[in-house]
């Protein structure tokens, strides 16, 4: 696993979210795909939750909205756009709400946001 992007939110609590990249490695068979990795950062650096995204090679990923309340991510190789809300950790942590399917938009890389 290597990480492709590290996020960091300071609000409702201090978390730092990682992409996990190359768990799915075959875009034919993405299975649960790549995952993101969430860690508290306070009073120590520990994993907290691994959610599984769907999205193979994840190579971008972006907070957006008021306090960050959204987290987009990528697949490179598979699996399309998606955006997650973060929610509370009794709610699991992120809960998708949105995609864009991987036939609509081919190896994202990044977001811009205006």
């Amino acid at each position: 696993m290597a990480a492709a992007e590290l996020l960091y939110a300071s609000s409702p609590a201090p978390l730092l979210y990682a992409s996990n990249r190359n768990l799915a490695l075959d875009p034919k068979s993405i299975g649960d795909g790549d995952s993101i990795t969430i860690l508290r950062t306070t009073p120590a650096l520990e994993a907290v939750a691994h959610i599984k995204t769907g999205l193979a090679q994840i190579r971008a990923m972006a907070f957006l909205g008021d306090n960050d309340q959204y987290l987009l991510a990528a697949g490179l190789v598979g699996g399309g756009v998606k955006v997650f809300e973060r929610v509370s950790e009794e709610q699991g942590w992120l809960r998708q709400v949105a995609s864009l399917d991987h036939f609509l938009i081919t190896q994202p890389t990044s977001f811009v946001s205006m």
